[in-house]
């Protein structure tokens, strides 16, 4: 589901393309000066700010996509630590190994294996308590892949683990662990790509020259000179409410 922040850009871009067509309506009388608010500028500025409001989407999209799958790559973290101690409890490791295994597989189950899903903030944004949550799983799931690999060095050092089950043998593990961490680097990548887009949308809607809202703002300002503040022009497009979103 689309953000309120989100859905709140696409309404800029849907008040942009009223505007154009209200101003197509006029005719030739509609006519500045300036080339970035006569027609042809204005087709090009809807034109772009739809193909980044697309690109924004599927960078979005792409980035849940991939908490997804990190999600299911760890969702059996847990169970397989306690079945891992299990199986180290069944060899010949002495107690102490036990022990330090057992204190590492509790450092597992208590991280969060299954972190709360948000959307990252957009650039130039005050941090919110979303942003931090966002923060806060990160930094877990990185550290469960940092417990599993020392789990993993543990068991490798005990001559006397060698389980018959494929996904307990070292190369087994050694595998999920590599799947773990290239999840966590794809959803790092994919949150800068997202906020790559977000960052240059956001220039192009509301901090370039010649963005989309001051576009807006002065074709407002143009009909009203032209056709006057009463006139039924400037009635008809002064209701375009545009929001500045940063």
């Amino acid at each position: 589901m689309a953000s309120s922040t989100e859905t709140g850009h696409v309404k800029n871009v849907n008040r942009l393309e009223d505007l154009i067509a209200f101003c197509t309506g006029y005719g030739g009388t509609y006519n500045p000066s300036k080339a970035s608010i006569q027609l042809a500028g204005l087709n090009q500025l809807l034109t772009n700010a739809k193909a980044t409001i697309e690109d924004v989407n599927k960078k979005l999209t792409n980035y849940y996509n991939e908490v997804n799958n990190r999600q299911l790559k760890y969702q059996n973290l847990k169970k397989l630590g306690t079945r891992l101690i299990s199986a180290l409890s069944a060899t010949d490791a002495n107690e102490k190994t036990i022990e330090n295994a057992i204190a590492i597989n509790r450092k597992i189950q208590g991280s969060r294996a299954t972190a709360k899903v948000v959307t990252p903030p957009a650039q130039g944004t005050d941090p919110t308590p979303e942003s931090k949550s966002y923060s806060v799983a990160q930094l877990s799931y990185g550290m469960l892949a940092e417990h599993l690999s020392k789990l993993i060095m543990m068991l490798e050092s005990e001559p006397s683990y060698n389980p018959n089950e494929p996904e307990l043998k070292i190369t087994g593990l050694n595998t999920l662990l590599t799947e773990m961490t290239q999840c966590n680097t794809a959803v790092i990548n994919a949150m800068t790509d997202l906020s790559n887009a977000r960052l240059k949308r956001n220039k192009q809607f509301y901090t370039d020259d010649n963005c989309l809202y001051e576009c807006a703002s002065q074709v407002k300002n143009y009909v009203k000179s032209a056709f006057g503040s009463t006139s039924p022009e400037f009635k008809q497009i002064s209701s375009l409410k545009f929001t500045k979103k940063v």
